[in-house]
């Protein structure tokens, strides 16, 4: 009976520490706004760049090809969200 108990209790202690996110697959901003790491106004601004990212890679693959110059746009619009991330993260501000 106690082992069975201690099973129990072990396991729901288990699910309980499980993230929220089973597959574990968080935007950067999304996982650092979790984290209390952003305030609310540097949240919106990766929002609106993740948004234009992907509009990016929507009007790129609507024809079907992907030409250099929408394969350049979209890597760029990357580079400018994982900057943004990484500034807005490690910016030492005191919140």
């Amino acid at each position: 009976m106690k082992s069975t108990l201690t099973v129990f209790v072990a396991l729901v202690a288990a699910l309980a520490a499980a993230p929220a996110n089973a597959a574990g697959a968080r935007a950067a901003g999304a996982k650092a706004a979790y984290n209390s790491e952003l305030t609310v106004t540097e949240v919106k601004a990766l929002k609106l760049d993740a948004r234009q990212l992907q509009q990016a890679r929507v009007s790129a693959t609507r024809d079907g090809v992907v030409t250099r110059v929408e394969r350049k746009q979209i890597q760029n619009l990357q580079e400018e969200l994982n900057k943004s991330s990484l500034i807005y993260t490690h910016n030492r501000r005191d919140r």
